[in-house]
């Protein structure tokens, strides 16, 4: 009898530890990645699941593949610093993808460009287009 209330207990006292436990969560994956067309070289670095990795001179275009806890947060990040190229205003774009999925992407010419899984995104004007007069043959509106 004893043996039935003690199975009993044990079961009672179990199932709420099991029912409470946290779900696991597996690592989301997440593509990192630096390109220019004017600059060969930045230091870079990213975050992954172990925390944040720096790699110096790296080639353009780079990327890699890394784990992070969560796609989706300001911790999953890439950043490119080419202060020190001799193209330093030179354009770069960093991006971060997630499942195919573009999370982020900046292009910038003032050194430094960071994106993280936040979401942000910028997409830069366009370059100048010079427009002979009249203006209405870059189709433009203005009429003098």
């Amino acid at each position: 009898m004893h043996r039935v209330y003690f199975t009993l207990i044990s079961l009672i006292a179990a199932i709420p530890a099991v029912v409470m436990a946290p779900a696991a969560h597996a690592d989301d994956a997440v593509t990192y990645e630096v390109t220019s067309t004017a600059v060969s070289t930045a230091n870079v670095e990213y975050s992954d699941a172990s925390g944040r990795a720096a790699l110096d001179n790296v080639q353009l275009p780079w990327r890699t593949n890394a784990n992070v806890p969560n796609a989706h947060s300001g911790d999953t990040s890439v950043r490119a610093d080419w202060h020190s190229s001799a193209k330093r205003f030179g354009w770069v774009t960093v991006r971060v993808y997630s499942r195919g999925s573009l999370l982020c992407e900046i292009t910038l010419d003032v050194g430094d460009a960071e994106c993280n899984g936040s979401g942000y995104r910028y997409t830069p004007v366009p370059p100048y287009q010079w427009c002979p007069p009249p203006l209405l043959s870059c189709g433009g509106t203005y009429r003098p």
